[in-house]
């Protein structure tokens, strides 16, 4: 894959100039449109379940050979940067979800894990702790408001089904 450099990785409009297929095998998706109490997205969402034919586009290696600070993309508009350890992503990193939003924070084993913030494309987010993908509670942003919430942290992050099991007004100080 060959970018032109002026966007971000990050960046949702990034489209690659150059691609040749490498392996012909492609990951494998589900979507599903069901309608997110938090995030109101209606949306069709393309989850990357299987991401072991991708290569480092930084390298050029194999995903299950990766160590140290990598990026990685798809071509279902998956994105990660940050660092990895024997295949797997480890410690710091940003990854987009396509139609969903973006997670920055810490990973661990290749799950989203402790500390981390997620931002929706539709704007809301959501900053606290995580366990294996699924957010436990922390502070969420939405329509002007602040939040504090805490989940059943069964479901994941991507899922549109999520929706807080706790949700109070944080009340700002105007001392």
């Amino acid at each position: 894959v060959i970018f032109d450099g002026s966007r971000s990785v990050f960046d949702p409009l990034l489209k690659p100039l150059d691609m040749k297929i490498i392996d012909s095998a492609q990951s494998a998706t589900s979507s599903n449109s069901q309608r997110s109490s938090l995030t109101g997205n209606s949306q069709p969402m393309t989850v990357v379940q299987n991401l072991f034919s991708i290569n480092c586009i930084c390298h050029q290696q194999p995903m299950e050979a990766l160590n140290g600070y990598h990026i990685v993309q798809d071509q279902q508009r998956f994105w990660y940067e940050g660092e990895w350890v024997m295949g797997k992503q480890q410690g710091k990193g940003k990854q987009f979800f396509s139609q969903v939003g973006m997670y920055e924070g810490e990973f661990v084993a290749g799950e989203l894990q402790g500390m981390g913030n997620f931002r929706w494309l539709q704007g809301q987010e959501f900053t606290g702790q995580f366990n294996q993908g699924c957010p436990i509670g922390g502070v969420f942003v939405h329509g002007g408001g602040t939040f504090s919430v805490t989940f059943d942290g069964k479901t994941k992050i991507s899922d549109p089904s999520l929706a807080p099991t706790s949700m109070s007004p944080v009340v700002m100080s105007t001392r």
